[in-house]
């Protein structure tokens, strides 16, 4: 595995840093909550 992989396997762990990563998790968990399963936007 390269660092690159490690990296971004933790990453998906931590919390998203980014305002618009927080933003899309944000709308997304809502999404979920309400029963609307949407593809994940990247």
């Amino acid at each position: 595995m390269t660092h690159e992989q490690k990296s971004n396997k933790q990453d998906k762990k931590k919390p998203l840093s980014t305002p618009k990563e927080k933003k899309v998790a944000k709308k997304l968990k809502k999404d979920i909550k309400e029963g609307i399963h949407k593809p994940k936007i990247s």
